[in-house]
């Protein structure tokens, strides 16, 4: 996890100055105060870190704003990306090797010498220990709503696709529609829609409104 240290500007300003030219660096996500935006697919390397960590992670920038409200929309959205890939890749958010800062990776291999997010979340009387905390709290839930689902409701492939309009209005999911294709071509016993809808509804619960 990252912040972009570049105060004011969106996800889209973002997109926008590693689009037009070559930049000699890249990341897979942007997250701002009201979408996410992946610039890099995740089976991509993106340079963000120095080469050890380029290798081994994915990496979240979160935009910079120094007014209390858009950054709460920022860590909000922050934390429930961070939930979404741990639940995605079945990761622990307390395993440092799995989530973590820039801080701890530049600590860690010494191949550059950035401590983002830290000043950020301290700017805003906030720690990385809060921000795992509150990763923690949605992988919880997450995982006790899907299970409640898988319990409670039989499968339809509307639930899934009703989710993921509901997830791309939030601003929290790009290119809904491929999701969707995927989603009709997967195998009707297949739980990957319960994913889609319970991570809707924590964003629901975290107060994340649809636009």
């Amino acid at each position: 996890v990252h912040e972009t240290a570049t105060p004011g500007a969106t996800s889209a300003n973002e997109s926008a100055y590693f689009h037009n030219a070559y930049r000699g660096a890249s990341a897979h996500f942007f997250v701002d105060n009201n979408t996410i935006i992946q610039l890099i697919p995740e089976n991509e390397v993106a340079w963000h870190a120095g080469p050890t960590a380029n290798h081994k992670f994915l990496s979240v920038e979160l935009c910079h704003f120094d007014d209390t409200e858009r950054f709460i929309e920022v860590w909000e959205r922050g934390v429930w990306l961070a939930a979404a890939l741990c639940l995605k890749y079945n990761w622990d958010p307390l395993n440092i090797n799995q989530l973590n800062s820039h801080a701890w990776v530049s600590e860690e291999w010494t191949e550059t010498d950035h401590t983002d997010p830290i000043g950020y979340f301290q700017h805003h009387d906030k720690t990385w220990e809060d921000f795992i905390d509150d990763v923690c709290k949605i992988v919880q839930e997450a995982k006790r709503s899907m299970a409640r689902l898988i319990e409670k409701e039989s499968w339809k492939i509307e639930k899934g696709i009703e989710a993921i309009k509901n997830l791309s209005l939030r601003g929290i999911l790009k290119d809904p529609e491929q999701h969707i294709e995927k989603l009709k071509e997967i195998d009707e016993k297949s739980l990957e829609w319960v994913l889609f809808v319970g991570l809707d509804r924590i964003a629901e619960k975290a107060g994340i409104k649809i636009l």
